[in-house]
This record gives structure tokens, C-alpha cells and sequence, in this order.
């Protein structure tokens, strides 16, 4: 992230997703003002995919699963994301790109994972959770 420009209250960054691949994952959100832990912001995601009449998936749910909704997005969608954690998926064949823009009264880029989902950033972990459970 570069820090030397004049925003005060805008981040903005591109996602590549390569054919099947997820981003945003292992699912992250930044809904709560609770520095250092996670920052509020708010946050939108622009949508190209190649070809153009693929898609992919975009989930929004909050850990109590008050909202918990499924989006498919098309090239040139546009998705508001005000709150929750929001994982995305390219379908098998097609590439995703996003363009997000991120607001917030603080310029900080820090969020909070799923704690369901965090043990996927240790493959150790995973491997030996998955032996544990599924080769025993």
C-alpha cells in the first residue's frame, strides 16, 4: 500500500482471481472499530471476467448469520459490501479481476479472519486436522 498520497479516506487495490480460485479467504471483514484488532470500513468491488459471460461467486455473511446472502457476479457487476465477512470464488474456466475501494473514517487496512476458517492459513494445521478427522 503506498501511504505518501493525499486520500484521507479511500483505499483502493485490485484482486486477480485465476480460474476456480477463491480470494478473500480464508474470509476476512473489517466491520468494527476495534484498532488494532480490525478497522471499519466499508467497501466495493467492481467486476471484470474472462471470458466476459462468466462468472463468480461472491458471499456476505456475518458470524451470527443475520445476514448471510450469495451473489453471482457477472462482468461489470458492482457489489456493496457494508459489513461481513465476503469471500469470492472464480468458476472453473473464466478468470476474475475486482477493483475494490475501501472507506472508513481511519485509512488502515486491518481485518479479522473467520475464526471457522483461520486454520486454513496453517497447512500443517490442515493437513494434520484433515488426517485427524477423515484417515483415522
Amino acid at each position: 500500500m503506498v501511504n505518501n498520497i493525499g486520500a484521507e479516506t479511500l483505499l483502493v487495490g485490485e484482486t486477480f482471481n485465476e480460474s476456480g480460485q477463491w480470494s478473500s479467504y480464508p474470509p476476512h471483514k473489517h466491520d468494527e472499530d476495534n484498532l488494532p484488532q480490525e478497522a471499519k470500513l466499508e467497501e466495493v468491488y467492481f467486476y471484470k471476467v474472462c471470458p466476459e459471460q462468466g462468472f463468480g461467486i461472491q458471499r456476505i455473511y456475518s458470524a451470527d448469520k443475520q445476514l448471510d446472502e450469495v451473489y453471482v457476479v457477472e462482468n461489470n457487476d458492482v457489489v456493496l459490501i457494508p459489513k461481513g465477512y465476503h469471500p469470492v470464488v472464480a468458476a472453473p474456466g473464466y478468470k476474475l479481476y475486482y477493483l475494490w475501494v475501501l472507506a472508513g473514517e481511519k485509512r488502515i487496512i486491518t481485518m479479522r479472519e473467520d475464526p471457522q476458517h483461520r486454520w486454513v492459513n496453517d497447512k500443517a494445521l490442515a493437513r494434520l486436522t484433515f488426517q485427524e478427522k477423515h484417515l483415522a
